[in-house]
């Protein structure tokens, strides 16, 4: 098994379909720690996970998630799935290798932004720039094995060496 997380973090939440998808394949004595910044979806996620088998496993924090990754101890999380505002991935990368404890994950979505980080014209788009950096820093990230996977619009798994 590549992670069997205790404490997870998820930023960025939407409908909070992926927050099920982790809190199921995660062990029943652990928690997911989910973060959205739009209040107005709050409503619509609780009930999505007061409904839901695995709904009991989830936490929603509603708020900014760089704020909100600061409340957690270096290295106390053992995976976080990173697919929020993508102008923030850099920002977002960094906090998440300070929580991630060793050997965990972190699952990054969006990676390859519909082919945007490749093209050109995309340059001064702020979220493809986001992207970008983002990938440039994963790969380049001291203690970390770096994967991006090209499945749908991108997947990029970072492993934290022992």
């Amino acid at each position: 098994m590549l992670c069997a997380p205790k404490l997870a973090v998820e930023l960025g939440t939407f409908t909070g379909y992926s927050a099920l998808c982790i809190a199921e394949g995660m062990p029943e004595s652990s928690k997911l720690v989910t973060i959205e910044a739009d209040d107005e979806l709050e409503d619509f996620i609780r009930k999505q996970l007061d409904s839901a088998e695995h709904g009991k496993k989830v936490e929603l924090r509603i708020g900014k998630a760089l704020d909100l990754c600061r409340e957690f101890a270096d290295e106390s999380v053992d995976l976080i799935f990173i697919d929020a505002d993508k102008r923030q991935y850099p920002e977002y990368l960094e906090e998440a290798a300070r929580m991630l404890r060793h050997g965990g994950l972190i699952i990054a979505d969006n990676t390859l932004w519909s082919g945007h980080v490749c093209d050109p014209s995309y340059e001064k788009d702020p979220q493809t720039r986001g992207v970008r950096e983002f990938n440039d820093m994963a790969k380049a990230l001291p203690g970390f094995e770096t994967v991006i996977l090209p499945v749908r619009d991108g997947i990029t798994l970072l492993r934290k060496c022992l």
